[in-house]
């Protein structure tokens, strides 16, 4: 697939999920209407209705081990578009999102990006999508912001890491370092359930804690069992 029907380059959307049966549906249907030519679902042993219900969406289904860096990869060796995109399948691409991606990668300096990102109408929702566009500036951003690259460029940086934890930041790090990164204007409306489990207060100060030992080079295995202790 080089093309897409319409001239342009051929975008796959790639959605890992793992019990997503109240999400799925949206997130594929939103990358469909945003113009992706092929939609991966990458399963990693759904227990409910996921599967199923992609099944009968029309979409490419991988099924492989738990873990969404494991799950990002298999669903790009399904892959066949000009253009990769991974999107959490939470959240949903802008229907101008395609268009964009295309736009960008037509500068060959840019080997991909992320969007910006809408967490929703609360205040907190608000406060979180102005932080997202704060720490974009220092290159910190995460896979829930839909982040897309070149199929070369993932090759040439092998991929998602088999880490249990941050394997998204230590992606686009690794992408930064080969080239430019765009920064989309469609946003990605994205579900802020994960700051929200279990308290908004509980959720920050474990997201401190982790991104502090990440950039201490605490190993991505012992971050996974201090996040279990932490939340």
């Amino acid at each position: 697939m080089g093309e897409g029907n319409d001239g342009n380059a051929a975008l796959s959307v790639i959605i890992p999920t793992l019990n997503e049966q109240d999400h799925i549906a949206a997130a594929v249907a939103s990358a469909f209407a945003a113009g992706a030519d092929q939609v991966i679902v990458s399963d990693g042993g759904s227990h409910d209705a996921t599967v199923s219900i992609a099944e009968s969406l029309g979409v490419c289904l991988v099924q492989g081990a738990k873990g969404r860096g494991p799950q990002l990869n298999l669903g790009a060796q399904a892959a066949r578009g000009q253009i990769y995109c991974f999107l959490h399948a939470d959240a949903q691409l802008h229907p101008d999102s395609g268009r964009a991606m295309r736009d960008a990668l037509r500068d060959p300096r840019v080997v991909g990006g992320n969007h910006r990102i809408h967490f929703g109408a609360t205040a907190h929702g608000r406060f979180l999508a102005a932080f997202y566009h704060v720490i974009r500036r220092l290159r910190v951003y995460y896979g829930d912001s839909a982040i897309f690259c070149r199929p070369e460029a993932f090759a040439a940086v092998g991929g998602f890491p088999p880490f249990p934890l941050m394997e998204d930041l230590k992606f686009v790090h690794r992408l930064h370092r080969i080239g430019r990164m765009a920064y989309l204007s469609p946003r990605v409306t994205a579900s802020p359930r994960r700051w929200e489990q279990g308290g908004v207060a509980a959720a920050w100060a474990s997201w401190l804690v982790i991104q502090a030992a990440y950039f201490l080079r605490v190993s991505p295995h012992r971050l996974a069992r201090l996040y279990k202790q932490i939340r």
